[in-house]
Formats: structure tokens, sequence, C-alpha cells
């Protein structure tokens, strides 16, 4: 019996370990971000785009970060993936949020759709992730 007690201790290094890991994803999906942004601001200048597609260019780079910060994040936890998936892609809207403030000087209607896109993307990530068929090694 004494063994199922939890103390506070083994407590507060599950939650370091919780934070812990959701920080380093986010950290690493801001650089997942910030490499799918580049992309596609190279791809729009190469092919001189401009206007609305622009905007959906970095919308789906956008989508495409936060899916793969999901998908990490639910692999690192292998549980409540879209928990973690939503919140790591959550943090991630700190990087448009940065440049919303930078460039614009304000946050409008499009940063408010660029961090639901952000939630629903990680949340999309980690559960895929999570229902992933591991991979065995047969001998």
């Amino acid at each position: 019996m004494p063994s199922m007690i939890r103390t506070r201790k083994q407590e507060s290094s599950g939650r370091s370990v919780m934070i812990r890991s959701v920080l380093c994803t986010a950290g690493v999906g801001i650089l997942i971000e910030a490499a799918t942004l580049s992309a596609a601001a190279a791809i729009c200048l190469h092919y001189n785009i401009s206007g609305v597609l622009l905007t959906v260019c970095a919308f789906a780079a956008c989508a495409a970060a936060s899916l793969l910060t999901g998908m990490i994040a639910g692999k690192m936890m292998r549980k409540s993936g879209m928990l973690y998936g939503a919140v790591c892609a959550a943090l991630t809207c700190i990087l448009p949020l940065l440049l919303c403030i930078v460039l614009h000087k304000s946050v409008g209607a499009g940063f408010a759709l660029a961090a639901a896109l952000h939630v629903l993307c990680g949340a999309i990530g980690g559960i895929i992730s999570v229902n992933m068929r591991r991979r065995r090694k047969y001998r």
C-alpha cells in the first residue's frame, strides 16, 4: 500500500517534466513556424505572389507548423494529445503576435483567425500522433 501514495516531490517532479516538455515542444514549434514562414515567403517572392494569395500562403505555413508541433507534443506526452497539441500550438502564436505588433502596431481580426487556426491544427496534430500506430521492428 505505501507504494501507491505519491509524495509532493513526485507530483512536482511530474509537473516539471510536463511543463518542460511543453515548453521545449513550443520552442521547436516556433522554429518550425519560422522555417515554414520563410519558405512560404521565398516561394511568394519567386513567383511574384501578392494580395490575398500571400495571406493564404502565410496561413497554410502556420497551419503546417502547428500541425507538426501538435504531432511532436502528442508523441512526447503519449496521452492527451489534443490538449498538449493545442497548448503547444497556442504558445507558438507568440511569433505571429510579435510580427503583428512590430509590423502593424496593432492586432486585428487576421491574428484572431491565425490564433484559432494554430490551436485547431495543433489539437488535430496531437490527436493524429497519439492515435498513430507504433512501428515495430520484426526480426
